[in-house]
């Protein structure tokens, strides 16, 4: 769920809540009205095929469309907060690795039936880009069944330029909800930014 905010960030205030399979993304936002603050999970922007209908930000040009379309939904002065994964180290120092083979992860039960869980992730380094597979086999036969996670992660040092790209004013990037700075040891990525206060257009 997306949620709404119709007051500041510090000020109780009703919100609306848009479903995830009608708006996934921002660019598919079908509001008319403006808002002082939006929270967008960034996380969840990812095409997956459990969701029915189109909710991916796999490259720049798709991100810049989700941010843009962010900005449209904000009043002047109003804030966007979103989040993801911080991905500066992993980028900067994993191994490359493209792995082809399924690797055992998890058991699940489902329905009364047994499933091995197993996945496989290959990494794109240049595209910022990770293509997660999972295989549900079941334990007693039959069928396994396949699900996709593709996803695109975000840099620190790109968040200034992209904000500026899409017409927002960076206010502050933190490493984590309990609004500690983001530094080389933050696991999360929490970006603050603002619809510039004369920008009417």
């Amino acid at each position: 769920m997306y949620e709404f905010h119709t007051g500041n960030l510090n000020h109780p205030a009703p919100k609306f809540n848009a479903d995830l399979s009608a708006a996934c993304n921002p660019r598919d936002w079908p509001y008319t009205y403006q808002f002082l603050s939006v929270s967008v999970q960034l996380n969840i922007m990812l095409e997956n095929a459990s969701i029915p209908s189109p909710c991916f930000v796999l490259d720049e040009a798709a991100l810049l469309d989700t941010l843009r379309c962010a900005r449209r939904h904000l009043e002047p002065g109003g804030l966007m907060v979103f989040d993801s994964w911080s991905a500066d180290d992993f980028h900067a120092n994993a191994e490359r690795w493209d792995e082809e083979l399924f690797e055992d992860v998890d058991e699940l039960e489902l329905e009364g039936v047994q499933y091995t869980v197993a996945e496989r992730t290959r990494w794109r380094r240049d595209e910022q880009r990770l293509d997660v597979s999972y295989r549900f086999t079941p334990r007693r036969g039959g069928e396994p069944a396949m699900d996709e996670l593709p996803q695109r992660y975000l840099l620190s040092e790109e968040i200034p330029r992209l904000m500026e790209d899409a017409g927002l004013e960076l206010v502050v990037i933190h490493g984590g909800f309990d609004q500690h700075v983001h530094d080389e040891d933050s696991e999360q990525l929490i970006v603050t930014a603002q619809r510039p206060e004369d920008d009417a257009n």
